[in-house]
């Protein structure tokens, strides 16, 4: 069964991932160097004061369920234009 949500994304966003212990969802945004949280519980979106090391899209992501960080790893830098091969860590707490 497929349920869409009444609550749009608010900006354009890449790769998203859950957080295996708040079950919020984490998406990169963008058009900014921020993750956007998603509460599926409330249907609600909001941006989070994450200050993302430039404007990187394509990174590929993922969360370690041990320590509920999420790392994200290359991608393109639409700034500087080249492909990045720097490693984020990030915590949503």
């Amino acid at each position: 069964m497929i349920t869409v949500k009444n609550t749009t994304m608010p900006i354009v966003a890449g790769p998203c991932i859950e957080n295996s212990f708040t079950h919020k969802i984490y998406c990169l945004a963008s058009d900014l160097p921020q993750f956007i949280e998603y509460d599926p519980s409330t249907d609600a979106f909001g941006l989070r004061d994450s200050n993302y090391p430039g404007r990187v899209v394509w990174p590929g992501c993922s969360e370690n369920s041990l320590s509920n960080k999420i790392y994200c790893i290359g991608g393109w830098e639409t700034v500087i234009q080249q492909n990045t091969n720097k490693i984020v860590e990030y915590s949503s707490s």
